[in-house]
């Protein structure tokens, strides 16, 4: 690779290859309202994980070479920790995140003798207020609702199909019927507008939808809150 192809190779790099792990950091953190958690979380560090030495020698040369502090990187330092080279990349160009931009790149060799996800691996963030212990209490206390709930699924399709069935996918699908239902039921009321108040079977139709509608909109929310009381025996 040309050094005037370099730019434009860290840019993919960390735009495009970077996107899937971003994109569920920002759905995770959005679905259990981090942004306006107590400790108030900041975006530290974005980490990637080689998948061979080669590859880590390639991705810290290409950074190496614009670590002018306004081309590419800002500083480039490399230590190693159990074993393994590890390289801290300051980015001139920081990654949006819902916690603010993230300005360093941990870069590091796979580990020999043990298997691990390779590719960009994880976000790091630090609170703002508040300490370490008490944003690790919350996190963890988040990671074991996810864990319990996956847990109760999987314990109900294996031990009680019946009560999956009926308090997941019944759940699930049924409330799928609510709005076309609805949509039907406002069709008729646009088309035939006050005609619908002296035709009956319009009357009945209208009626008929929306009870439906409502009733699956009901039993889905009922269920679903149920299903958060349900626990294996």
């Amino acid at each position: 690779m040309r050094k005037e192809d370099t730019p434009s190779f860290l840019s993919d790099f960390l735009a495009r290859r970077s996107a899937p792990l971003l994109d569920a950091f920002r759905s995770w953190s959005r679905a259990h309202a981090l942004l306006h958690a107590s400790f108030a979380p900041v975006a530290d560090h974005l980490s990637y994980k080689c998948r061979e030495f080669r590859e880590y020698d390639e991705l810290r040369s290409r950074f190496e070479e614009y670590t002018d502090g306004w081309t590419g990187c800002r500083f480039l330092h490399q230590t190693i920790i159990s074993g393994r080279r590890v390289a801290v990349i300051g980015l001139v160009d920081p990654i949006a995140t819902p916690f603010g931009g993230l300005r360093v790149l941990e870069l590091s060799e796979p580990k020999t003798m043990r298997a691990e996800l390779q590719g960009f691996d994880h976000v790091e963030m630090y609170p703002t207020v508040g300490s370490l212990d008490d944003m690790a209490e919350a996190l963890n206390s988040i990671r074991n609702r996810t864990l319990a709930s996956s847990h109760m699924r999987s314990y109900f399709v294996k031990n009680m199909p019946e009560v999956h069935k009926i308090f997941f996918e019944f759940k699930e699908f049924g409330a799928l019927f609510t709005l076309p239902l609805a949509v039907c039921a406002a069709f008729i009321l646009w088309r035939y507008g006050v005609q619908t108040l002296e035709r009956p079977w319009l009357r009945y139709s209208v009626a008929v939808l929306m009870g439906l509608a409502f009733f699956y909109l009901v039993v889905a929310f009922g269920l679903g809150a149920a299903v958060t009381k349900l626990r294996p025996a």
